[in-house]
């Protein structure tokens, strides 16, 4: 093969030779293959071959060599900004992921408050058993039109019950401090 096609596949070689020596230096082993390969694709797509082929071409006022390293440049470049946003990412993924482990202090905070509204129940039911039996069913999870069911009642009546239990407990809670 002789010509300008020999010309411009020996140019491309001496080239991505030439790249690849610099993308050693400046990238991660895994990434250099690519990164000269993504830089040798728009150097070829934006016609510098043609320029280095012989012809005396300026490609955006830098000479055509200068040009090739610019573009090597700017694929590292995009190499790096790619790679920070994926770390980005993942740190963010990271930090808006809830944790499969509970948190001490927030385990000690939930274990403080079930004991002290345990107790305040336990004080409720000595006034009025009722507020303490449909509260403890609420907490365990029974919806109110189910203990309206449990109970026999209309769920109105009910509602109106759980209204003032609610503030009774509310009052125990802010006698005892737990409230303000």
């Amino acid at each position: 093969m002789s010509g300008p096609l020999a010309e411009r596949e020996r140019w491309l070689g001496m080239l991505r030779a030439r790249f690849l020596e610099i993308a050693r230096r400046r990238v991660a082993a895994a990434a250099v293959e690519d990164t000269v390969q993504e830089a040798l694709r728009v150097v070829y797509e934006r016609g510098i071959v043609a320029a280095a082929a012989g012809q005396a071409r300026m490609e955006e006022g830098l000479p055509p060599l200068a040009w090739c390293f610019q573009v090597l440049r700017n694929t590292i470049g995009n190499h790096y900004q790619r790679q920070q946003h994926r770390r980005h990412e993942a740190l963010s993924e990271a930090h808006t992921a809830p944790s499969p482990e509970p948190d001490p202090l927030e385990s000690l905070e939930r274990g403080e408050q079930t004991r002290q509204l345990g107790a305040a129940l336990d004080a409720l039911g000595r006034v009025a058993p009722d507020c303490a039996r449909y509260l403890r069913r609420l907490l365990a999870g029974a919806t109110p039109a189910a203990l309206a069911a449990d109970e026999g009642l209309a769920a109105e009546p009910l509602y109106r019950r759980l209204y003032r239990c609610r503030a009774r407990l509310r009052e125990i809670l802010i006698e005892r401090g737990v409230l303000p």
